[in-house]
This record gives structure tokens, sequence and C-alpha cells, in this order.
């Protein structure tokens, strides 16, 4: 039988029973998920910290659901490989992106992305909560965040900032740590975040806003910790302030990993691994670990609050970069 613009009610009628068939389809497939092993996309490169919580995550999916679980390492870009090749994946719960929150929330004010933040992923879970130490090289007559204030101000423009990146964390804690003081610092990025250390550890950076992996240089003597970026302070280094404890009453940049997949995956399966990361969250020995690697655990691995917690970011840092004309180019 032929549908044709006459009988609208047919045309209606086969619409929904396609999604009907769709729906049902999706939920036979989701019963039976995962019959095979599951592909963990992230953008780190081999043996950095992303790539260890990647296998991490990997490591204990794998042992719920009784299927492999193959870490797929996609770094550049800015985490913007990672995440095209994620979205343009098939929605049927065996390919997963473990990424961080600048790839959704910083990317898209700075670099042309093919990849939709919102609209090609669908959330499933926070998984690690990270927050960076404003270190100084030690040579540097400079031993709390007042004197470095006092110290830029009357230099203005002569100290220079290490990151990871235009658009890093580690950019934008620099950022914000201006705006709020008023100072002004000269940023240097690099294609990573140990690169910029090595330099600072060489003399030829004076601070960064780096991560944890700073802690032994730290403890050795070789550069001095001001202060951490959080809301509260790092388990691992307990005697060092925050920068609000210290004056600076809003200040507060914290990183996390999360777990997405492509838009359309089965809302069973999502809810399956979202259930999953949570589990494994609440184990002592996996939560040592993540504080191992410099970490925290998420406090809540809900869907709606990783999308909520993106959101935020996206408006936060948008307006950032806007107001203090951050560019990429």
């Amino acid at each position: 039988m032929r549908i044709v613009g006459t009988m609208p009610h047919l045309r209606h009628f086969a619409r929904a029973a396609l999604l009907a068939l769709t729906c049902f389809a999706a939920t036979v497939a989701s019963a039976d998920w995962p019959e095979k092993p599951i592909r963990l996309i992230h953008n780190g490169p081999p043996g950095t910290t992303a790539d260890n919580i990647a296998r991490l995550v990997a490591d204990q999916l794998s042992a719920q659901f009784q299927q492999p679980v193959v870490v797929d390492a996609k770094p550049g870009a800015n985490g913007a490989i990672a995440a095209d090749a994620a979205a343009r994946s098939a929605p049927d719960g065996y390919t997963l992106f473990l990424g961080t929150n600048p790839v959704f929330a910083v990317n898209p004010h700075l670099y042309d992305i093919r990849y939709d933040p919102f609209n090609d992923f669908v959330p499933i879970s926070q998984v690690v909560v990270a927050q960076n130490m404003l270190v100084v090289r030690s040579s540097l007559p400079i031993k709390n965040v007042g004197e470095l204030v006092a110290y830029a101000k009357a230099n203005p423009g002569k100290l220079s900032y290490g990151s990871s990146g235009t658009g890093s964390m580690m950019h934008l804690s620099g950022e914000l740590f201006q705006r709020a003081t008023g100072t002004e610092l000269v940023h240097v990025p690099y294609k990573g975040g140990q690169p910029a250390r090595m330099d600072m550890l060489g003399n030829n950076l004076d601070l960064m806003f780096g991560d944890l992996g700073a802690i032994p240089f730290v403890k050795d003597g070789r550069l001095r910790a001001l202060a951490t970026t959080g809301p509260t302070r790092e388990e691992a280094m307990p005697d060092v302030p925050t920068l609000q404890e210290v004056g600076l009453k809003d200040y507060s940049v914290t990183g996390f990993y999360l777990l997405v997949a492509p838009r359309g995956t089965p809302a069973p399966i999502v809810t399956r691994l979202s259930n999953a990361v949570g589990t494994m969250l609440r184990q002592p020995d996996v939560r040592q670990k993540i504080v191992a690697m410099g970490n925290q655990p998420a406090g809540d691995a809900s869907p709606a609050y990783l999308a909520a917690a993106l959101r935020a970011d996206h408006a936060r840092w948008g307006k950032v970069i806007k107001d203090a004309g951050i560019s990429a180019k």
C-alpha cells in the first residue's frame, strides 16, 4: 500500500511503528550488552595520568561486565581528535570516551571542532576530580602568594608561567589569578605539562599552575609550592593552603575526567555504565590508586550531575576566554 498526502494518519502510524521497532531493537540489544569487547578512547598520550586513569577504568569495567575493555589512546589537538572519533562511532555501547572537561567546556570557545560537545554525546559519569598547584622555581625570592603578588606588581610582565597549552586548566588558572590579583604575567604554552615543568627545573620559567606531578620536586626543594587551586586542601600536600585561604575568596579551579558515549547509546546501557562507575569509586583500593595519581574520586557518578557540571564549566570558561581575549591562533 502506498502512503499518499491525503492519508496523514497512515504516515503518522508508519513513523510511530518505526520508532517503536527501533526502541524495541535497542531494548533487546541493551539486555544482552555487552557481548563483545568495549573500546575506551581517551585523549592522552600513553603513560600519562589520562592513560593511567583510562586503564584503571578499563580494568574495573572489564571485571564488572566480564568483557575486555580495550584502551585506545588518541592524543592531539587538545583532545579534539579523540572526541571526534568517539562522536562518530556507533551508539551501541561498545565505544566510550574518557575525556577531560576542557574538551567539552573550553575547546568550543577556542577551536574549530567537528564534534558538538552536548549534542554528539550522552553523559555517563564524572570519574575523578583534580586541582592544580601553584609552584615557583626555588631560586625566586618568593615564599608565599602575598610575596608573589607584590613581586608581580612591582615587575609587570616579567614573570613567566608555563602551561600544557592554550586553553588548558593550567593556562586558565593563570588567567583567573591575574584577574583576581591585578597582576600581569607572561603565558608560555607548551605541548604538555611535563615539558613546561622541565623548563621550570632548568630555571627557564618562573612559575606554573601545574598538576600534582610537581610534588616530588617540591619535596626535594627544586620547586616551591605556594597554594592549590581547588576549594579544599590537597590530601597529598596538607600543609599547602588553597588560594581561597590566602585571600582570593572566589578563586576555584578544578579539572575532571569524565565518561561519555556517542549520542543515541541506549539509556539502559548508560545507566549500567554509570552504576558501574559508582561501584568502582566506592572501592577503597580504587580510591587509593586515584589519590596516588594526584586526583580525588568523583563524589557523584550520575549522568545528571556530569551534564550540569559540563554546562556550568562551558558558560564559565566561555566568559573568561572572551573577557581575557584568549585566542588559540
